[in-house]
């Protein structure tokens, strides 16, 4: 019975250490920058975010899309905005609310390597809760 209690508490003790030095680990990071190269250009060109505090997609109008990008995807033209999320394939079809969240899920979707999911949503109108970003029109090529 000492030797279990003894296992016990090592287990416990790894799995403390693991789960600190990963939060240690990620608040380290979160002080890195990473350096952008500054682009001398008129950022006339807006894309989106959305979040239904779950997922997060980006938001692009239907003129920014690329003309390949567009046929490849067969959206009408009557679209005007097309939004992409990407993520673990069973958080995505599991998971549309917190309340559906399950310790499994989460974990496999943290940890584990699992099949991924692009999430397209197609929009004919712009929703006033989306967050604006501005770009030029280099970055948006990039984006394509």
């Amino acid at each position: 019975m000492k030797r279990l209690i003894i296992y016990l508490k090592r287990f416990f003790l790894v799995l403390i250490t693991v789960i600190v030095s990963y939060f240690i680990l990620v608040i380290v990071l979160s002080f890195i920058s990473t350096s952008t190269k500054d682009l001398n250009c008129d950022k006339s060109e807006n894309i989106y975010i959305t979040s239904n505090g779950i997922h997060l997609d980006i938001v692009i109008p239907y003129k920014s899309l690329s003309e390949k990008l567009r046929e490849n995807l067969q959206i009408k033209d009557s679209l005007k905005y097309i939004s992409f999320g990407w993520g673990d394939k069973e958080f995505y079809l599991n998971t549309p609310t917190w309340g559906d969240l399950t310790f499994g899920t989460a974990f496999k979707a943290l940890f584990l390597k699992s099949e991924s999911a692009m999430h397209v949503t197609y929009y004919s109108y712009h929703h006033a809760d989306w967050k604006k970003i501005n770009l030029c029109e280099i970055q948006i090529e990039k984006l394509n």
